[in-house]
């Protein structure tokens, strides 16, 4: 139905504007005669536009209701296994803590610089940040 109505505003609205450029002279008629105006053609698509309008608002109103549906009876379900569950004696919560957290140890990345180059460049930088500092700046 939706698609049906919407066809049919989109061509009662496309004919109101074909009607409206004969009028002004800016197409040529579609028909024998030039459109002597554009009401009619308005009218029917204003009033399906609202009817779309109508439409698309009960669409998500029962799609509201189906949700508040569905919330409901998993609400249900849920307490029916809680009591279904105290009934035969099982703990409402199962887990319990074993030996608690433990420390996972981190596993040592093999540096791939080597040594030697990593001192040069240490080396590097502190005669420079040396120049800077006795240079005054």
């Amino acid at each position: 139905m939706l698609k049906r109505l919407r066809d049919l505003r989109d061509k009662a609205s496309s004919h109101a504007n074909q009607q409206r450029r004969e009028m002004r002279g800016k197409s040529p008629p579609k028909g024998a005669e030039p459109s002597s105006g554009h009401a009619g053609s308005s009218l029917k698509a204003t009033t399906l536009s609202a009817a779309l309008k109508r439409l698309n608002a009960e669409i998500q109103r029962r799609a509201e209701m189906a949700k508040n549906h569905s919330l409901i009876e998993n609400a249900q379900r849920a307490l029916e296994l809680k009591m279904h569950a105290q009934q035969n004696n099982i703990p409402f919560n199962t887990r319990h803590a074993n030996r608690g957290m433990h420390d996972i140890p981190d596993k040592e990345v093999n540096s791939l610089i080597r040594p030697a180059e990593r001192g040069r460049l240490r080396k590097a930088s502190h005669v420079a940040q040396a120049k800077r500092d006795s240079s005054g700046h």
